[in-house]
């Protein structure tokens, strides 16, 4: 399941930099933090890890993500 979700997300950014490359108008950038549920997860505790790694994401630059190892 990892491997299908990242490989959908470097897709995305290759798309992503091509549209950057021929566009006329900016192109939105992208952040993503993806959080694996643990058995012992809620909503807050899924949606608080996934958000932590949306942030580091963004502090490392544009159009990058992390996956919960």
């Amino acid at each position: 399941m990892f491997y299908y979700v990242e490989e959908l997300i470097k897709m995305l950014f290759q798309e992503l930099a091509y549209l950057n490359k021929s566009a006329k108008t900016p192109i939105p950038t992208l952040s993503i933090g993806v959080s694996i549920r643990h058995k012992e997860d809620n909503l807050r505790t899924l949606y608080q890890r996934a958000d932590s790694l949306l942030y580091e994401v963004k502090n490392d630059g544009k159009n990058n993500y992390r996956i919960e190892a």
